[in-house]
């Protein structure tokens, strides 16, 4: 089940007016737990919160959604607290600074605060939802929105849906302010995204950074086409390796890129993703390994284990072709291994603007077709055998 988390930032310093924060995070409670999506919504709240803090907090919770509700000036700083409990303007360059460093994982920015639309404008540069308040907004009024902008999203109602209920919830209970909100949409963005969608953006752009180490001919290439067994072996090692420590290394040991881990995925689908690639990596290992072995008890003699096509056309060289369909169809049981792997893959990819990875064409289908050139008696003989089974 795909999650979604809010972080609730709450800030009211000493010097302040103050503000009903406890109640706004109450309501917004109550109407996530009334919701369809009660179990998809999950909010962490944190108090008095000082510049310091954010950098904290956004990282150890890694939220879809930030939700700030506090003091805003007219100048568009948001007022967190210093050290002794006192206000701490923080600037629009500041705030830009922060999410600019944080924006993988964070799809939404709600800020709760009066003339903060001057703050959304400069973090809807590199966040694709945030809320703001084109003016000063009551506390009544902050709260009601808040909690039916939660309620419609616990509902699956769109970013925009949800945000034109909570001002016509404003309208029903007859408080003035139905105006102030603003909802910013980065250009690009599709304002119809829901819930699971929030989540599941942020995890392809977590997933970017993985698919470079599936992208190589190893993992593209039918066994009959040329594919080397070293080169796939290596393929292999070079996967597992980067699984088990988070780095991608070349063969010379230059660092090519940072992998992510599945802790770093917010939705479960992907996470499980990440918990069976080991083993179907392996069972590729073993399903190699063993048609390599297998090749070297028949022809013990034969050391010119190069590459797959050659070491079949030297069964036909041979003379030995008893064992041809043999290798044939384990050459089809590692490409099948491959697209499993594959399939997999393109299973987290379906619904985002990334490409597919395209699967591997068996070796059988190629050399059946006599697109691999030299092959004839194979041929004849794979159709036989294939027609006869």
């Amino acid at each position: 089940m795909t999650k979604v988390k809010i972080l609730f930032l709450g800030a009211n310093p000493e010097n302040t007016v103050k503000l009903a924060l406890d109640r706004e995070i109450r309501e917004i409670t109550y109407k996530i737990r009334l919701s369809e999506g009660r179990d998809l919504l999950v909010i962490e709240s944190v108090w008095a919160v000082r510049p310091d803090d954010l950098l904290q907090y956004l990282n150890q919770y890694k939220p879809q959604i930030v939700h700030f509700s506090g003091h805003g000036s007219t100048a568009g700083e948001i007022i967190l607290q210093d050290n002794r409990g006192n206000a701490k303007p923080v600037s629009q360059e500041a705030i830009k600074a922060l999410f600019t460093t944080l924006k993988d994982n964070i799809q939404l920015v709600v800020l709760n605060a009066c003339y903060s639309t001057i703050q959304s404008q400069e973090i809807n540069k590199v966040i694709d939802y945030v809320i703001g308040m084109n003016a000063a907004i009551g506390d009544e009024a902050a709260i009601v929105f808040a909690a039916a902008f939660y309620s419609a999203i616990g509902f699956n109602r769109t970013v925009q849906e949800a945000f034109d209920q909570a001002k016509t919830a404003l309208l029903l209970e007859g408080i003035p302010g139905e105006n102030t909100p603003d909802l910013l949409i980065r250009d690009g963005v599709s304002p119809c995204k829901t819930i699971t969608h929030l989540n599941i953006s942020s995890d392809f752009e977590v997933f970017k950074s993985f698919r470079k180490v599936f992208d190589r001919p190893a993992f593209t290439t039918s066994c009959i086409n040329e594919l080397f067994i070293k080169e796939l072996t290596e393929a292999i090692d070079d996967i597992q390796a980067a699984i088990n420590t988070g780095k991608l290394y070349s063969r010379s040991g230059r660092l090519l890129a940072e992998i992510p881990d599945k802790g770093q995925f917010q939705s479960i689908s992907f996470q499980q993703v990440f918990d069976k690639l080991p083993g179907y990596l392996t069972e590729l290992k073993i399903l190699t390994v063993q048609f390599e072995n297998f090749f070297k008890t028949i022809y013990p003699s034969y050391s010119n284990l190069s590459n797959f096509y050659s070491m079949v056309r030297s069964v036909d060289r041979m003379a030995n072709r008893q064992y041809i369909l043999i290798f044939v169809q384990r050459m089809d049981e590692i490409d099948q291994a491959r697209n499993k792997i594959l399939d997999l893959l393109n299973s987290l990819l379906i619904g985002s603007n990334e490409r597919l990875y395209p699967l591997i064409e068996l070796s059988s289908k190629v050399i059946k077709e006599g697109r691999c050139g030299g092959l004839d008696e194979i041929v004849a003989l794979l159709n036989q055998g294939m027609n006869s089974t």
